[in-house]
């Protein structure tokens, strides 16, 4: 019916946290059902909002610098992940297609997990005045 009505699954946000690397999630249509499962895609955004440098592992190493790993996951065994370049102020957008059972009868509610673990770094300058001591 969604799928036909042009519609989008209702949606709701159960919490948030706060960072210079934002996560959203929207659940986008089509629904596609097959027998006992239907698949529907989930949009995944990832913002820089920070001005620095996030980094997938450790920002020891330069390899990870401007890149994360994030992970989307529907219990109780669904699960997409991807690692995505972001640069300073940036966003990056994926999509993953994942699947739930349909329910016998009713209404079904599933929570959708969107988490990323990162180290980030800024850099900064600032100005330093040295004075020589008193002879």
């Amino acid at each position: 019916k969604i799928e036909q009505g042009g519609g989008s699954l209702p949606t709701e946000i159960l919490s948030t946290s706060s960072g210079p690397v934002t996560l959203s999630a929207s659940l986008e249509g089509p629904i596609r059902v097959f027998q006992n499962s239907f698949t529907f895609p989930v949009e995944i955004t990832v913002t820089n909002s920070g001005g620095g440098v996030a980094c997938a592992s450790s920002c020891a190493q330069s390899a990870a610098w401007d890149t994360i790993t994030v992970e989307a996951t529907l219990p109780p065994d669904e699960e997409c992940s991807r690692t995505l370049t972001l640069f300073k102020g940036e966003t990056n957008t994926f999509t993953c297609f994942l699947s739930a059972g349909a329910p016998q009868s009713g209404i079904l509610q599933k929570t959708l997990r969107v988490q990323s673990s990162y180290e980030y770094f800024s850099d900064r300058t600032t100005a330093v005045t040295v004075n020589p001591l008193p002879a």
